[in-house]
């Protein structure tokens, strides 16, 4: 993951990293930041919603991939508005509902919806984003 300022896109930080480390993610996809700053990351292939500090140290990782309460598969995109991260995903044709400590709230059927595909711009001024991870 790299971070750059959103006004000057000039490079502020690179984190995360390629793994199966808490801190690491395999197939970054959804990017959101609170108000905080705290950025949150959807990897893709482990199902982990992993949140990271406005200096991009790892906090702690939520959800998992699965098909149960608070479990998602096949996410790519989140927003958070009000307090609460929002989750589309498509591989359980639902949203799910977190709290900013990662607690799952409650989900919503997206059977029949198109379900999003893109994420509003973080509104603090830095914007996170998915570089290539090469091997």
């Amino acid at each position: 993951m790299q971070a750059f300022d959103a006004t000057s896109g000039t490079f502020l930080s690179r984190f995360a990293g390629k793994g199966d480390e808490n801190h690491q993610l395999d197939k970054p996809e959804g990017i959101a930041v609170d108000l905080e700053g705290n950025v949150f990351v959807a990897d893709y292939s482990s199902g982990f919603i992993k949140k990271y500090d406005s200096t991009y140290a790892w906090i702690e990782s939520f959800s998992e991939y699965g098909t149960g309460p608070g479990q998602n598969m096949k996410s790519e995109f989140m927003d958070i508005r009000d307090g609460r991260l929002y989750l589309p995903e498509a591989g359980n044709h639902r949203i799910d509902v977190f709290d900013l400590s990662g607690r799952f709230l409650n989900s919503t059927s997206a059977a029949s919806a198109r379900l999003p595909e893109s994420s509003t711009i973080p509104r603090p001024q830095r914007s996170a984003a998915t570089a290539i991870l090469r091997h």
